[in-house]
């Protein structure tokens, strides 16, 4: 059977890896995209954005129904789902099925890493769930790395329809098998009622809401400029090919992969993950204050060690997790704390794509023209709200240092 749980379980990680090469393709194929829907910056910040809202309103139901349910046929039918939104992004001809492509993408792949997580609790033991969901997100983020440079090269070969056509074959495959080999059984034992008033007592928690509120101002980094803008800017910037643009970005989520265990290890140190917390929120507003006013320009390297850096900060959001359940102080409640959480930190993809795409037809009063059309000075006076954001989410969490109580500094 040990063999068995391991795959498993790689079978759900494998879903979790591959929805973030679907989740990272519009930032590949922004401006074929603006031209053949004829959409403006702002309407593709819109349809960007449309991804994190689906994945936050279904984050609190896809963990109640991973638990209610059998995790292999809600994680099965998840996969279908991200299937689809592939191929009605490749085939749709009108630009409202894109929009519900996007949003259809990010509800089924909200179930993704929570169903990964349901089912290491009932196939492993308590003291390997630590690692194994560190190898989790080590996997999902080099299927984020995938869906950067090598994504980008396919592109310069074959037609971007046709791509995307393929990853839905391919994500509808992983369900397939999911939906075979995955056996887990369900708690046909819980309650929606209790399920409920536990999410009544986390929303009643005015330190974990500030928490919540500061984590979504911080995600600028890598739901606004890595997951989107990040490519076009760089591109913009540095006059570089797609392909190179897309492997600058994707050092960010390299940097992910050391950055657990890196601020894991700080907070340990210093006996604090909140003080490690805030200063990623402001140490990832100083590189983009550093980028965005190219002080760095003179050599790609430099811009490759921000973008790695940056990707380190961005795993702030893992000690994120752990300060809420410690401000919660209920055993019962850690995986509702945890998918509230992560459904108000995906609010911030939200937030930013549409702040972003709305700034750049402001400072550029243009509309209706593609991405590359938009001058480097408008990129950078939208790309501002990621430091801003970041600024701000480091004063609320400020705030919470000085009234948190004494046990969770």
């Amino acid at each position: 059977m040990h063999g068995g749980r391991y795959a498993v379980w790689f079978l759900a990680t494998l879903f979790f890896a591959f929805q973030f090469i679907l989740r990272l393709f519009p930032s590949l194929v922004m401006d074929q995209t603006m031209v053949a829907y004829g959409i403006d910056a702002q309407q593709f910040g819109h349809y960007a954005s449309l991804y994190y809202l689906g994945y936050s309103v279904m984050q609190i139901p896809a963990a109640y129904l991973l638990y209610r349910f059998m995790p292999s046929r809600v994680l099965s039918v998840a996969a279908f789902l991200c299937a689809i939104s592939a191929w009605i992004s490749a085939y749709g001809q009108l630009w409202q099925w894109l929009y519900f492509s996007r949003l259809l993408l990010g509800m089924g792949s909200a179930f993704a890493f929570l169903g990964v997580s349901e089912i290491i609790t009932q196939l492993f033991d308590k003291d390997q769930y630590a690692k194994m969901v560190g190898i989790t997100f080590t996997i999902g983020l080099i299927g984020a790395v995938y869906g950067g440079m090598p994504t980008a090269n396919l592109l310069g070969t074959y037609d971007w329809h046709d791509v995307l056509g393929l990853l839905g074959c391919i994500q509808a495959l992983i369900a397939i098998l999911i939906g075979i080999f995955v056996q887990v059984p369900a708690h046909p034992q819980a309650s929606f009622v209790n399920f409920i008033a536990g999410l009544r007592q986390i929303i009643r928690n005015p330190t974990l809401m500030l928490l919540a509120v500061a984590n979504l101002l911080m995600v600028g980094s890598l739901e606004g400029f890595a997951d989107i803008w990040g490519v076009s800017y760089l591109m913009k910037a540095l006059t570089l090919t797609k392909p190179m643009a897309a492997a600058l970005t994707s050092l960010i989520f390299v940097g992910m992969i050391f950055g657990g265990p890196i601020l894991a290890a700080i907070s340990r140190f210093i006996h604090s993950e909140l003080k490690v917390v805030i200063a990623c929120a402001f140490l990832m507003m100083l590189i983009f204050v550093l980028l965005l006013t190219q002080f760095f320009m003179i050599s790609t390297v430099w811009v490759q060690a921000l973008m790695f850096a940056c990707g380190i900060l961005c795993c702030y959001q893992v000690l994120v997790f752990s300060l809420g359940i410690k401000f919660m102080n209920q055993p019962a409640l850690l995986g509702l704390t945890t998918a509230f959480l992560n459904c108000i930190n995906m609010c911030g993809g939200v937030l930013y794509h549409n702040v972003i795409g709305k700034l750049l037809i402001v400072m550029s009063e243009q509309a209706n023209v593609t991405v590359m059309d938009y001058q480097l000075h408008d990129f950078t006076l939208a790309l501002w709200s990621i430091p801003v954001g970041a600024f701000l989410g480091g004063l609320i969490l400020l705030a919470v240092y000085i009234l948190r109580p004494k046990e969770v500094c």
